[in-house]
């Protein structure tokens, strides 16, 4: 009994560091975004057709700050799909295609940010499959 009282203690404890960290992080971007859009979104994606268009249309919809949108070489069609939301949104912007990987992605994208904070929204099949529930 005294062991299981022991494992609902730190697992309490750990969801309680979860939710404060993710509090924290929510709190961090809200006043970046009240100071004037100093974050820079890029989001990578790979065969992510069913999710990218949510992700980019909340993150536009925030007006959270300068959207850079990369395609990691896709099967699908999300390329397509972020090159139309490229237009849609004034904030968004469409990295050409680069496809060589992750790293030579992120280093172009932080070739051309014009901010001083860019955050990584990873949306590639990897991330996805170790990513469900």
């Amino acid at each position: 009994m005294w062991e299981s009282a022991a494992i609902w203690g730190l697992m309490a404890v750990a969801v309680y560091g979860a939710i404060s960290a993710t509090a924290s992080i929510i709190a961090l971007f809200r006043s970046l975004h009240q100071r004037g859009g100093l974050v820079t979104y890029l989001v990578l994606v790979k065969d992510q057709a069913e999710r990218v268009e949510g992700v980019v249309r909340t993150l536009a919809a925030e007006q959270a700050g300068t959207l850079l949108l990369a395609d990691l070489g896709s099967a699908d069609e999300s390329a397509a799909i972020l090159e139309r939301l490229a237009l849609d949104f004034d904030q968004a912007r469409m990295l050409g295609p680069i496809n060589p990987g992750r790293q030579t992605t992120i280093a172009a994208a932080l070739a051309v940010a014009e901010t001083p904070l860019v955050v990584i929204v990873d949306l590639s099949k990897d991330m996805g499959e170790k990513g469900k529930t």
